[in-house]
């Protein structure tokens, strides 16, 4: 499979998996990478929803760029909070739809919160019931 096969495979299917997730408040992305996480709204939605906290309020109708990116910061920071290692991304990346690395920072929550969540099962469990998932959408 080439670069541009895998990248596109990943995106589909990480954007599936944060809309199974984002519904669950009635949102939904379009595309991952391509304007989905421009605002930050949805990014936020979906970290409060899976990681079962309240995340500090954004500007939900925020139409000026510094404000979205502002929005996206303030999740970036419960990331962080969390001790959730953010290497060489920041909120201006993914509002510039850095697709890479707005992938690179999806793996990393599903990971976290996918994989870790599996309490009472190994490792190697959780990777392979996230891959049966992956694979079923």
């Amino acid at each position: 499979m080439n670069d541009a096969v895998w990248v596109q495979t990943q995106e589909k299917v990480f954007t599936r998996w944060c809309n199974h997730h984002l519904k669950e408040r009635g949102s939904a992305l379009d595309n991952l990478t391509q304007g989905g996480l421009d605002n930050g709204v949805c990014l936020w939605e979906l970290m409060e929803i899976i990681s079962k906290s309240k995340l500090p309020p954004i500007q939900r109708n925020a139409k000026m760029k510094i404000l979205q990116i502002n929005n996206i910061l303030v999740t970036l920071n419960f990331l962080k909070s969390q001790n959730i290692r953010l290497v060489g991304i920041g909120p201006e990346d993914i509002r510039a739809r850095s697709q890479k690395l707005i992938l690179g920072l999806i793996w990393t929550i599903i990971l976290r919160y996918q994989v870790a969540s599996s309490k009472g099962t190994s490792e190697n469990f959780a990777k392979r019931d996230l891959l049966l998932w992956l694979n079923s959408v």
